[in-house]
């Protein structure tokens, strides 16, 4: 998910010529992300509490806000509707000025793949999330507990008498506590923070890394396929000239 929202805002820093359009696109990729956490919480971006995050720093407005939480359909799914409509707006803007439709053809189709993968990768998370043990799997492993001690403190009771109740207290707290830690991995997205997945962390750092890539796309004062009018080259041509 990382790398496939970075390499979207990558190619548009590439191929997307307005300014405008380009900061649409990588408001929209780092809301997908945001969007991808809540879903996968079963929450919305206004429930989840990033609503006013993404307000303040300029991500969404409230009106596209309002919009999204409104719609019964998955949320991330808006943002890669929006970047494909990006995407064509673009992509129609260079064949009419240029009048090259394999230009056209090969900048639409990158990004659209580059955009595939996201879908994908929400769509892998989210069958992680719902693809849970069948319901007879923890009855089934409750049984075999109980079968298990009343058979094991019958077969050493003879033999190590009252330190029976202690070995079997000991095992009781291992297996119990694997079978704990099996049906919180279920569901890998949730708030734990120390058996689930750092959902906000990796919000954070597509957040971050997206914000470079239009840094160096708006910030610099110079193209970056050409550098810097100071820079000549790694070679000085003086080298050649005997």
């Amino acid at each position: 998910l990382i790398y496939a929202a970075i390499n979207v805002v990558q190619q548009g820093s590439s191929w997307i010529d307005e300014t405008d359009r380009f900061h649409r696109l990588a408001c929209s990729t780092i809301g997908f992300a945001y969007a991808c956490k809540a879903q996968l919480r079963g929450n919305s971006l206004h429930d989840d509490g990033d609503a006013p995050f993404l307000i303040e720093n300029g991500i969404l407005c409230q009106e596209e806000l309002d919009a999204i939480v409104t719609q019964k359909g998955w949320q991330p799914y808006y943002f890669l509707d929006v970047m494909r409509a990006i995407i064509n707006q673009e992509c129609g803007t260079l064949k009419v000025a240029a009048n090259i439709l394999d230009v056209k053809v090969a900048h639409h189709m990158a990004m659209e793949d580059s955009i595939n993968v996201l879908s994908k990768s929400i769509g892998g998370m989210i069958r992680v999330n719902a693809t849970g043990l069948p319901q007879g799997y923890n009855s089934f492993q409750t049984v075999l507990c109980v079968v298990f001690f009343l058979v094991a403190s019958a077969r050493f009771t003879p033999d190590i008498g009252w330190w029976t109740p202690i070995g079997m207290g000991g095992i009781y707290h291992v297996v119990r506590m694997i079978l704990v830690i099996g049906n919180d991995m279920e569901d890998p997205f949730g708030t734990d923070d120390v058996i689930d997945l750092p959902a906000e962390l990796f919000c954070e750092k597509i957040h971050v890394q997206i914000k470079a890539v239009y840094d160096r796309k708006i910030i610099l004062s110079y193209d970056l396929g050409k550098g810097p009018g100071s820079v000549s080259g790694v070679y000085n041509n003086d080298d050649y000239s005997a």
